[in-house]
C-alpha cells in the first residue's frame, strides 16, 4: 500500500509539473500578444491653435484591455501558501485577469471554423478524398486566414475542485483546491455591449492548485488591482505565482507586448471602430495574425467550471514594455 500510494504521489506530481510548463507556455504566449485600444481619449481637433473653436467633447472611452481584479465570483476568498512550501507562507484574495489578444494563446475550434472546414472539404477534388485531405482543407483554411488580425477577449479564472477519486480531498484537514480556467467572452464594442459571435467554450489549463496569485509592475510599484486601456497604461511586466496541493510551487516573470488594434469586429473581419482607429500604428504592422488552431486534439480540458465543485509561439512587437 504504501508502495502503490507513492507511485500515485509521484503521477501526481509529474502531471502537475506537465500542466504548469504548459500553463506557463499559454501565459507567456497571452501577455506578449495584449491588443490595446486605438480609440482617442479626446476629439482630434487642435483647438490650441483657434482660440475660437467650439470646445472639444469627451470621447467615448472603451473598456479596458487588460484588468486585473478581485474575483467577484470567489468574493472574500483567501487563498494560502503552505507553511511548509517551497515558497514560504503567503496569502492572497482570489483573483480574475480579463485581457484582449491579438490572437488565442490556446488552440480554439468555432462554429465558424466549423462551416469553414466543411465547406473545404467539399471542394476537395476526390481523388484525394483517402489522401490527407483534412490536412489539405486545414492547411486551405489557414491560408484563407492569413493576415486577418483577430481580437479575443477572455479570462482567467478560478473555480473550486474536489476530486473523489482521491480519498484526501475529502478530509477536513486538506485544502481547498481549484481550477484555473481560460473562458473567452464576448468581444466588446466602444460602449460595452456585446459583439460578435458567440465565444467558443471555456479551457481547463490547471487543477488542483492552492494558490495563484498575480501582480503587475506600474508606477514603481505592485499591484494587486489594475486597468488598462491604452499601451501606456500596461504594467512593466506581470508576476504570477501558483502552488498546488501536492506542494509544487513556481514564480514566473512575463514580459508585456502589445499590438494596436479594434476589438469589435464584422462579420467580414472590418473593424468597427472610427477611421481614426484604423489608420493608427501598430507594433507589428505588417505581421499576419495566424488563426487559432481549427482542427487536431488539444491537451486542455474544454468544457466550463460547473456551478459547484466539479468533479505558434507569439511574435513579440516592437514596442514592448522593457
Amino acid at each position: 500500500m504504501t508502495l502503490q500510494r507513492s507511485d500515485r504521489l509521484a503521477g501526481a506530481r509529474f502531471e502537475r509539473v506537465t500542466e504548469s510548463e504548459r500553463l506557463h507556455k499559454v501565459l507567456s504566449r497571452a501577455f506578449s500578444n495584449l491588443l490595446m485600444s486605438t480609440r482617442p481619449t479626446r476629439d482630434s481637433r487642435n483647438t490650441e491653435s483657434d482660440p475660437n473653436a467650439a470646445p472639444v467633447p469627451a470621447a467615448t472611452t472603451p473598456p479596458p484591455r487588460l484588468i486585473l481584479t478581485r474575483d467577484p465570483q470567489l468574493s472574500g476568498v483567501l487563498l494560502r501558501r503552505r507553511d511548509t512550501g517551497q515558497g514560504g507562507p503567503g496569502a492572497g484574495l482570489a483573483q480574475r485577469v480579463e485581457l484582449v489578444v491579438s490572437r488565442s494563446p490556446i488552440p480554439v475550434r468555432s462554429k465558424a471554423d466549423d462551416l469553414a472546414y466543411a465547406k473545404l472539404r467539399e471542394s476537395e477534388d476526390s481523388m484525394f478524398a483517402d489522401n490527407d485531405s483534412d490536412s489539405g482543407a486545414m492547411s486551405k483554411l489557414s491560408q484563407s486566414r492569413a493576415g486577418v488580425s483577430q481580437a479575443f477577449r477572455a479570462a482567467l479564472e478560478l473555480r473550486p475542485t474536489l476530486d473523489p477519486s482521491v480519498p484526501d480531498d475529502r478530509s477536513p484537514d486538506r485544502p481547498q483546491t481549484y481550477s484555473l480556467w481560460w473562458r473567452p467572452l464576448p468581444s466588446l464594442g466602444d460602449d460595452g455591449t456585446p459583439v460578435g459571435a458567440p465565444p467558443p467554450p471555456p479551457v481547463e489549463l490547471m487543477d488542483r492548485l492552492v494558490y495563484f496569485h498575480v501582480q503587475m509592475f506600474d508606477d514603481s510599484q505592485m499591484k494587486d488591482e489594475l486597468a488598462a486601456t491604452w499601451e501606456r497604461d500596461l504594467p512593466g511586466y506581470i508576476q504570477i505565482e501558483i502552488e498546488t496541493v501536492e506542494g509544487l510551487w513556481r514564480k514566473w516573470m512575463f514580459e508585456v507586448d502589445w499590438n494596436n488594434g479594434s476589438e469589435a469586429r464584422g462579420a467580414n473581419g472590418a473593424d468597427e471602430e472610427s477611421t481614426e482607429a484604423d489608420n493608427a500604428d501598430t507594433n507589428q504592422p505588417n505581421s499576419p495574425n495566424q488563426p487559432a488552431n481549427a482542427g487536431g486534439g488539444s491537451p486542455f480540458n474544454t468544457g466550463g467550471p460547473n456551478p459547484t465543485p466539479p468533479k505558434n509561439p507569439a511574435q513579440p512587437g516592437s514596442g514592448g514594455n522593457p
